[in-house]
């Protein structure tokens, strides 16, 4: 009983640092802009977003037609 306890604990721990590496592992932004929307033959637009916090967001507005809400990611 007690080394199944002991395994559960070493995985939890492994999991832990694990979930914290994904990220990292996954994505990995570029500093500069390879393309845009306009590449895929969509009109775009540049907006800037600044929080309560001060923090400032750029992205692109993609519109649609007869779009019935929005989309932020």
């Amino acid at each position: 009983m007690r080394l199944k306890a002991i395994r559960i604990i070493v995985l939890l721990g492994i999991c832990s640092l694990l979930s914290g590496c994904v990220g990292s592992l996954v994505y990995h932004p570029r500093k500069e802009m390879v393309r845009t929307p306009a590449d895929a033959g969509l009109s775009y637009e540049w907006v800037n977003i600044e929080a309560s916090d001060g923090v400032r967001i750029t992205g692109w507005w993609v519109p649609a037609s007869n779009a019935r809400g929005s989309v932020l990611f």
